[in-house]
């Protein structure tokens, strides 16, 4: 839990937050990812990047991002918190705790991210979608080594894709534990489609630093006959 206190000529408050996003959320279903694409959703999880906040405060913060850009008309606070209770209910945001006025019994929930970067999961590289995926990344991937791949053994490729994308998140999620606040932002500002992008080259050169056997499984994999796969 942490407290943060406040004061202005105005009004002096605390803050009691007794949530901590955890660093890293993939997420798999359709109408969470089409939240986060929504101009609306995806503004209010960029004005909770850095700290939780009040209904009041995301209010004033959205209606200055859509002042901005010109395609978004204001909102009031109750259509500000009919979208965070959506949010809520996809699990991309969470009452985080409360924000305490002095001189003031009442107090006001503040709203936090339910991680500090959310990620798009991978396809099931073991499913049937992923065998075709398999097939075509290894026709391409042999081309450019200048490799055969008419008798690649797929299955072999589907398990390597399976572990890269397991390993890249482990990467992601372990760098993100031990970044500098600065490095942090650079990763998680921007709006969706922008971090999809950003992290999935993160993805990319993190994996080939980290694991660069990767890449020698992979040769392997493209020259592995069928008949060389165990049962």
């Amino acid at each position: 839990m942490t407290d943060s206190e406040t004061s202005s000529p105005q009004s002096k408050y605390q803050d009691v937050v007794n949530f901590k996003p955890v660093v890293l959320k993939v997420i798999d279903d359709e109408k969470t990812l089409r939240a986060l694409i929504d101009p609306n959703y995806e503004k209010i999880i960029a004005i909770l990047r850095k700290k939780p906040k009040t209904v009041q405060e995301i209010t004033a913060d959205f209606n200055k991002k859509a002042e901005m850009c010109h395609l978004t008309e204001p909102r009031t606070n109750k259509t500000i918190y009919r979208y965070l209770k959506t949010l809520e209910e996809l699990g991309l945001v969470i009452p985080a705790g409360q924000r305490v006025v002095v001189g003031k019994t009442a107090s006001e929930n503040l709203y936090a991210r339910t991680a500090l970067i959310f990620q798009r999961g991978d396809i099931d590289w073991m499913s049937e979608e992923g065998s075709d995926w398999a097939h075509r990344f290894a026709t391409i991937l042999g081309y450019m080594l200048g490799i055969s791949t008419q008798e690649a053994s797929t299955e072999c490729i589907q398990k390597f894709f399976k572990n890269w994308s397991e390993t890249k998140l482990t990467i992601l999620e372990g760098f993100a534990k031990t970044a500098s606040d600065d490095i942090l932002e650079l990763i998680t500002e921007g709006e969706w489609e922008e971090l999809i992008h950003f992290t999935d080259w993160v993805y990319i050169f993190g994996t080939l630093i980290e694991e660069p056997k990767l890449l020698e499984e992979l040769h392997d994999c493209l020259e592995r006959p069928i008949d060389d796969i165990n049962p």
